[in-house]
């Protein structure tokens, strides 16, 4: 009785609608909630397999009737800061699970992160983000607090990020690390094998049905109309677009060098 598939990818790379799309197959059942963070934080995964399989509803049920298959999404998984010991966990768990990782252009998924940031902020959700962390780690964490205007200004927002990470300091909600794919794929690639495939946000947001698909067929599952998702979009934010040409190039610069390297593992181009 072991998870069949999961999902993971950066943060705001579209691993939710992925989820929903996969789970609207009669096969495939998910976990609730979508995202368990096991494998990667020591607080959960202490707790051990049994209590990771609680997070499957019926979980007996469905492995006793052939056919079905189990799917969770944690996009932490890939840009973990022990991403190796993740993924070995992960394939010690179950060596057959299969492995799909989401990724979009870094520089649009650290906009839309601070935007989902800024929104919580603003309606009064200013301690989540410590509260997210201590539910993961089991404490309370250390780290740089930041200040309203790192909510008003983007470029204020990821200049005290990278002044952090330069100084080796923790600071509230940081987003950047989570677009450096690079390494998190090369680990996942080299320890699944062929049973890792890479899908490209825009791609499956211009291209749904056929990305779908290709999907269906690298996981192996029964055939399935995914024409109902033809006009879906993944992402609902409806965030105004970034308009800040200075902070662009500070994140093309950021991300220069891992997208250099992601574009050598998997052909993707997020270069600049």
């Amino acid at each position: 009785m072991k998870v069949d598939f999961i999902i993971i990818g950066g943060q705001k790379c579209g691993t939710t609608a992925l989820f929903k799309f996969l789970t609207s197959h009669p096969k495939i059942f998910g976990s609730e909630p979508k995202e368990l963070d096991f494998f990667n934080y020591e607080e959960r995964f202490s707790k051990g397999i049994k209590n990771y399989h609680s997070k499957f509803p019926n979980i007996g049920l469905y492995k006793r009737i052939s056919g079905y298959k189990l799917i969770e999404a944690s996009p932490t998984y890939l840009t973990d800061n022990d991403v190796e010991l993740t993924a070995k966990r992960i394939y010690r768990y179950n060596k057959k699970v299969k492995i799909i990782a989401i990724l979009r252009d870094p520089v649009d998924r650290a906009y839309s992160a601070w935007n989902m940031y800024k929104e919580r902020y603003e309606s009064g959700m200013v301690d989540w983000w410590y509260k997210w962390m201590e539910n993961r780690t089991g404490h309370y964490p250390q780290a740089i607090s930041r200040k309203d205007d790192d909510f008003n200004s983007f470029i204020n927002f990821i200049k005290n990020e990278i002044e952090a990470i330069e100084k080796g300091t923790a600071i509230e909600g940081e987003i950047l690390s989570k677009g450096k794919y690079s390494k998190g794929i090369e680990v996942f690639k080299n320890q699944f094998k062929d049973n890792f495939h890479v899908v490209k946000n825009e791609e499956l947001n211009n291209n749904t049905i056929n990305e779908l698909e290709e999907i269906s067929n690298f996981l192996g599952i029964p055939d399935y109309d995914w024409s109902r998702f033809k006009d879906t979009k993944i992402f609902k934010g409806n965030y105004p677009p970034n308009k800040e040409d200075q902070s662009v190039k500070i994140l093309n610069n950021f991300y220069k060098e891992s997208n250099e390297e992601l574009f050598s593992l998997t052909g993707i181009d997020y270069r600049k």
